[in-house]
């Protein structure tokens, strides 16, 4: 099933991209000399309009000027144990499939209303295996099997249970026995020990076929820029937009690779509305259009490889300030996320490669800030599922992101 061996090759588009954030009218105003050493002075929630806390930060915010931010990012992710068709119907996956991949992300706030943000991602794993597989049960089956063909040429072993008990006495075979997919059990050979032989390689079949280590190394680098277009008292919005470059390994998907093969241009939106001071509403999303096409190799020929259409990802979000609760949970957040992803239609030359992919997930989150303590580090741990999908597996992750400030 050629279906299982392509399942990956979006598993670990990794979702350690950072985003950068939502300038407001009057972030702040840090002094010439602001350093590390006075975090307190680096305002990115309690910096806006109507937030009043560094917990909860609007998705869509730039950078203070002359700030920089650096994030370090680890993702875990496994399948959830489903398969999910066109109609979005799912059945169980017959793979055990697990990854985990690393992010590095810098971003700069050039001035108060514009940030420049470069990412770069690195799959650290990508394996798959076979479930389930019960060499026992494959050998009594086959061994029933083949008794009742003894039984219906009316054999000398008599009923059922008898033949197979004379099978696993392990005798040798009277003459050319078939034995079904198996193949044929020459005559002089143990009967049991070929059974066996033969189930030890169909295993060893269906490993080579569908089990894999995936490929492992740098992916596809991004930069990009974002622009706070407007701040009004508790509504901000943002553009942003930026390139995806081809960096990651692609020669040949099926083989599970780093990068997803073409150069693309990504363009951005964030929303974000604070009815309350330690209540937060966000909405992003991204869409991606192929600039240049790549190539897939098949054996040893190349064919062009592209992807016709967008690319369409984003979440809504509501995050709560614990502040809210009692001034010395201040630095803690919590929040959720109903996140979405539809894949572009991969075409291999000209001809669709496989089923457009679609996926939606519930992510849940806390985060802890130091900056309302003068500490210019913060820490977000994010686990989140899929619910329902299309053309693909539904997958369990688990997110840390660590980030650390610097004023210039």
């Amino acid at each position: 099933m050629k279906v299982y061996r392509k399942l990956l090759a979006g598993f670990l588009g990794l979702v350690v991209c950072a985003t950068v954030g939502l300038a407001q009218e009057d972030t702040d105003t840090m002094s010439e000399d602001t350093q590390v050493s006075d975090a307190s002075d680096i305002k990115m929630g309690a910096g806006t309009t109507l937030l009043k806390s560094n917990a909860i930060i609007p998705t869509g915010k730039t950078l203070p000027e002359r700030v920089l931010r650096v994030r370090a990012s680890h993702l875990s992710t496994q399948d959830n144990g489903k398969l999910y068709d066109k109609d979005g119907n799912d059945s169980d996956l017959p793979l055990n499939i697990s990854g985990s991949g690393a992010g590095f992300v810098a971003e700069y706030g050039l001035n108060d209303k514009i940030s420049l943000q470069l990412l770069v991602p690195y799959t650290l794993s990508q394996k798959g295996e076979l479930k389930n597989i019960d060499r026992d049960a494959l050998i009594d089956k086959a061994v029933t099997t083949l008794a009742q063909g003894f039984v219906q040429q009316g054999a000398a072993c008599g009923d059922l249970n008898g033949c197979k008990a004379y099978i696993k006495s392990n005798p040798a075979a009277p003459s050319d026995i078939s034995a079904g997919a198996l193949g044929t059990i020459t005559k002089g050979t143990s009967i049991l020990s070929a059974i066996q032989g033969g189930v030890d390689q169909q295993i060893a079949s269906e490993k080579s076929k569908y089990e894999f280590d995936g490929d492992t190394g740098l992916g596809d680098i991004e930069v990009g820029v974002l622009y706070n277009i407007y701040n009004q008292d508790s509504v901000s919005w943002s553009l942003g937009g930026g390139f995806r470059f081809a960096t990651g390994k692609f020669t040949d998907p099926d083989g599970k690779p780093t990068g997803r093969g073409t150069t693309d241009l990504g363009l951005r939106l964030n929303l974000d509305y604070a009815p309350l001071d330690f209540f937060l509403l966000s909405w992003e999303n991204q869409t991606e259009f192929m600039l240049v096409k790549g190539t897939k190799k098949i054996g040893e020929e190349e064919f062009d490889f592209e992807r016709e259409g967008a690319l369409n990802k984003g979440f809504i979000q509501m995050a709560f300030a614990a502040a809210k609760i009692h001034d010395s949970l201040k630095s803690i957040s919590l929040y959720t996320q109903y996140v979405y992803k539809v894949d572009a239609q991969a075409r291999v030359d000209g001809e669709a490669d496989s089923a457009r992919a679609e996926s939606y997930s519930m992510l849940y989150g806390f985060g802890v800030s130091g900056l309302d303590y003068g500490i210019p580090l913060s820490l977000n741990v994010d686990s989140y599922e899929t619910i329902r999908a299309k053309n693909t597996y539904g997958s369990k992750n688990l997110l840390i992101n660590l980030k650390a400030y610097y004023k210039f």
